[in-house]
């Protein structure tokens, strides 16, 4: 009789182990889901604590601005940088210009009054679902110190270079020192760029740097010079150019010493360039150069004056002189807005 009802019984314990079976196998699944969620949750977690530390101890600083230019987040580099305490600085405006994609230098004043130079960058991203703005700054005050003391080195050896050159021509003691001047005015009254300009009176002071092969004798003649002590002079542009040309100046000062007797409709020399080809630093210095050589003493002339200066460029306005250098220079002089140094001028010796 038991046997019966235990025959019976059978099939519903087995569709209920069964059934249990298969809840355990899901809650078991699920426990494996939620475990390897847990992983992945701690993964995440633990590349964010590490990110968060790389920002942290990033020597740049890093920001992130809203649309509307607040700082939302900022770094340890960042408070040094701008000299205020990070919670100074979140949420309130940023203050400079977002030009995303391009680098832009940042005067800032840190503690201490130190004037600091940085490059900032600027990228498009997001932060807490809104667009926002990620911004590097980078603290290049240091390069661009160096940089300024290679550029001071590179000026003296410059104003040794031409005090060398003029020691061996008494009678144009002061002529590179004086075409430099001039160029310069001229630059600055066609509004080139600050470093285009210094590197015009850089290059001034060492246009004839080439004479210095040539014998002291031959410049100091009073007398006409021979066709082949002529053709020894004119080789003063490539000589200079050949001493130059290897160093790494930032300006183009090895073709301003090659180009300064070139003309425009090529008739000058030493390569007979014209047009175009002549370097806007090089056509300057030529006018520069005719004016003050005609002005000046020789040895084989008197001084023939300013208005002769005029007259020599303006005849030649066009064919052998820029047009644009010649009117900045005659509009200088005509209206008495260049002098030369008091402690320098033309016709000293």
């Amino acid at each position: 009789m038991a046997s019966r009802f235990w025959g019976l019984g059978c099939p519903k314990i087995f569709h209920e182990v069964a059934t249990l079976l298969d809840v355990v196998e899901k809650l078991a699944q699920l426990y494996a889901i939620a475990i390897e969620y847990r992983q992945k949750v701690e993964q995440v977690r633990s590349a964010e604590r590490r990110l968060r530390e790389i920002v942290e101890n990033q020597v740049d600083g890093m920001l992130v601005l809203d649309q509307g230019g607040r700082i939302r987040f900022a770094n340890r580099a960042t408070e040094l940088m701008l000299g205020r305490q990070r919670e100074s600085l979140i949420d309130h405006d940023f203050g400079f210009p977002i030009a995303a994609g391009e680098a832009t230098e940042l005067q800032l004043l840190q503690r201490g009054g130190r004037m600091a130079v940085c490059e900032m960058r600027a990228a498009p991203t997001e932060w807490e679902g809104e667009a926002a703005y990620v911004v590097n700054l980078h603290d290049i005050t240091e390069r661009i110190e160096s940089a300024r003391e290679m550029e001071q080195m590179l000026e003296e050896t410059i104003r040794v270079i031409a005090a060398a050159v003029e020691k061996r021509d008494p009678y144009t003691a002061g002529h590179q020192r004086r075409v430099s001047e001039l160029a310069t005015a001229i630059a600055e009254e066609m509004e080139l760029e600050r470093e285009q300009v210094r590197g015009i009176r850089l290059g001034a002071l060492i246009h004839d740097l080439g004479k210095i092969y040539t014998p002291a004798e031959i410049l100091s003649r009073p007398g006409t010079l021979s066709d082949a002590e002529f053709e020894l002079i004119k080789s003063h542009c490539q000589v200079g150019y050949d001493i130059v040309k290897a160093v790494r100046f930032p300006w183009p000062i090895a073709e301003m010493v090659l180009q300064h007797h070139e003309r425009i409709d090529g008739s000058g020399y030493p390569r007979g360039v014209r047009g175009e080809a002549l370097i806007i630093e090089a056509r300057i210095l030529s006018v520069a150069d005719v004016v003050e050589a005609i002005n000046s003493h020789r040895p084989y002339r008197a001084a023939l004056g300013m208005d002769m200066a005029l007259q020599e460029i303006n005849n030649h306005r066009g064919q052998w002189y820029d047009p644009a250098v010649v009117d900045a220079c005659t509009l200088l002089l005509d209206q008495d807005r260049f002098q030369w140094s008091e402690t320098m001028r033309p016709g000293d010796f």
